[in-house]
């Protein structure tokens, strides 16, 4: 499980050996679990309740007081039908995080490495130029026609939510973007200072001096993952 903790990425794997025999739990976690509900449970079973909580957006506004500390930490349900109901949805969601990799169960409705997207997922309906000219510099939203503009491309429909969708008060769209956007030129000393005022952070050209100059496809397909390979101009 990885999360973000209020100053980066954080991991906490399952299991402690690669042959997957020793959980990373507290001695003693599961039989109490268990023995509380009175259900059978296992590593996999936790770690799907786990992120069935924690995905829920009542979960960070319940308890938004006590997540300002940062670290994780997930109340648990005495009430055995809960139990069941939140890890049967945490399966599917790691089942859906891990594209079909993880928690696949084809009775269940989850096949391995295929996940399904609804018919009306977002799509890229403008193609995002790869040519360093037509870099992306901005990220628009349209909420009446849920557009989500990248520059000159766009992908459609996106709903609102997603768009405004935030981990400990960052926008995760928002923060994607910042990491790919088109930077200005490095000898020009007024547009980094314009930019890195604008991006909150006393940035120089040497940070950047790695940064992609033009829009890749995996870009693309990292915002919407279509089946369809017209992503950007390079796609076509």
């Amino acid at each position: 499980m990885d999360y973000y903790n209020n100053r980066s990425g954080c991991a906490r794997p399952l299991y402690r050996n690669a042959a997957g025999t020793l959980p990373n739990l507290a001695p003693g976690l599961l039989s109490l679990i268990t023995e509380r509900l009175g259900v059978p449970l296992t590593p996999e079973d936790l770690l799907a309740y786990i992120a069935a909580v924690a995905s829920h957006p009542d979960y960070s506004a319940r308890f938004k007081e006590d997540l300002e500390v940062p670290g994780a930490r997930i109340p648990l349900t005495a009430d055995p039908r809960l139990w069941e109901q939140a890890v049967g949805i945490g399966r599917r969601v790691l089942w859906l995080h891990t594209y079909g990799e993880r928690y696949a169960d084809d009775a269940a409705g989850r096949p391995y490495g295929r996940v399904l997207l609804p018919r009306d997922r977002p799509r890229c309906v403008e193609e995002i130029p790869d040519d360093p000219e037509a870099m992306p510099e901005k990220l628009e939203y349209d909420p009446v026609t849920q557009d989500l503009w990248i520059g000159a491309g766009r992908i459609s429909p996106v709903p609102r939510t997603v768009r405004e969708y935030e981990v400990s008060g960052m926008n995760v769209l928002d923060k994607w973007f910042g990491y790919r956007r088109r930077i200005p030129p490095v000898n020009d000393a007024s547009n980094w200072t314009a930019w890195s005022l604008s991006a909150g952070s006393p940035s120089g050209p040497l940070n950047y001096s790695n940064c992609s100059t033009s829009w890749a496809c995996s870009y693309a397909r990292n915002l919407h993952r279509p089946r369809s390979s017209r992503t950007c101009a390079r796609a076509r």
